[in-house]
């Protein structure tokens, strides 16, 4: 099943985040706020592209985004990894820790609907 995960403890940003992105994509989004969540998700039905939070009750988001990769190899979806304090060096680590891309918040909308659908329309490519 396709679908869109949102890791984010704030409640309020995960719903906004997952009104935009239903408007303008159409598809069925899941919302976890703790790493232990997301790690349970991502085993029993992966998700097509995953927007996580770096600062979570439980862990950091980078972890999590690195125990998903390293668990799911070539099957791993996309990880956008969101986070307030974004510099380069925080992009740096990111990525070295399996993020696919990176975005700042307090997130632009138009920037996180072109990026989803970057992401998804390449995973559709690639099943072709």
């Amino acid at each position: 099943m396709t679908y869109i995960l949102i890791v984010e403890d704030d409640v309020d940003s995960a719903e906004i985040l997952s009104h935009h992105l239903n408007q303008h994509l159409a598809l069925p989004i899941e919302h976890v706020a703790n790493g232990y969540e997301v790690l349970r998700m991502v085993k029993n039905n992966p998700p097509d592209l995953i927007f996580m939070d770096v600062n979570l009750p439980d862990d950091d988001g980078r972890v999590i985004c690195n125990q998903i990769k390293n668990r799911l190899g070539d099957n791993a979806p996309k990880i956008i990894v969101m986070t307030a304090a974004h510099n380069d060096a925080q992009n740096i680590v990111a990525r070295q820790m399996g993020a696919d891309d990176f975005i700042g918040k307090p997130l632009r909308m138009n920037r996180v609907i072109k990026k989803a659908k970057h992401y998804l329309v390449a995973k559709q490519d690639n099943s072709a």
